[in-house]
């Protein structure tokens, strides 16, 4: 006596196999879609394809395990780079100055320059005047008469008129 348990057929015809094959299909396409995966198209076959299939007496199906796939992060090759060069700004041009002598006194009476700067002085007054004083003797500047002295270590300058002491003023050379 044989005993039957369940439907199990012991030969898979090909009909039934594409029966199989479509209701394994539609399974996975709802298990997908509940996990809100999009399904990757199949390959579109011919019937001329579908019947070259060899039958197979026994059919056996294994689940297809999907590979988690996780997310690759990149990160960028870690180089050595050098510092950048140190740029050193170019010494400042030589300026010239100007110092009015008007009115028994001089226009700039505190100045600031630069090493390496010029200082021009000019008698714009109806008397003479001196710049005396740190180093400068102009001697006698008569109405219109100029004196230039370029300054070429820091220090503080103090001058003033040989004629006039109350005339003084300074020079600052950075």
């Amino acid at each position: 006596m044989k005993i039957r348990a369940g439907i199990i057929p012991t030969k898979l015809t090909s009909i039934n196999m594409k029966k199989l094959f479509i209701f394994l299909s539609l399974s996975s396409l709802l298990i997908l879609s509940a996990c809100n995966f999009a399904p990757a198209p199949a390959p579109a076959t011919t019937p001329a394809e579908e019947e070259t299939l060899p039958p197979d007496d026994t059919a056996i199906v294994e689940p297809i395990d999907s590979p988690v796939v996780e997310p690759v992060t990149q990160t960028p090759p870690v180089t050595e780079t050098e510092p950048a060069p140190i740029v050193e700004e170019p010494a400042p041009q030589p300026a010239t100055h100007s110092v009015s002598i008007a009115n028994f006194a001089f226009s700039s009476a505190n100045l600031t320059i630069n090493a390496g700067d010029t200082v021009v002085w000019t008698n714009n007054d109806s008397a003479p005047h001196t710049i005396t004083g740190s180093g400068l003797d102009s001697g006698t500047l008569e109405t219109g008469a100029t004196f230039s002295h370029t300054f070429d270590t820091q220090g503080d300058y103090s001058y003033y008129c040989a004629f006039h002491p109350s005339m003084t003023a300074s020079v600052t050379v950075k």
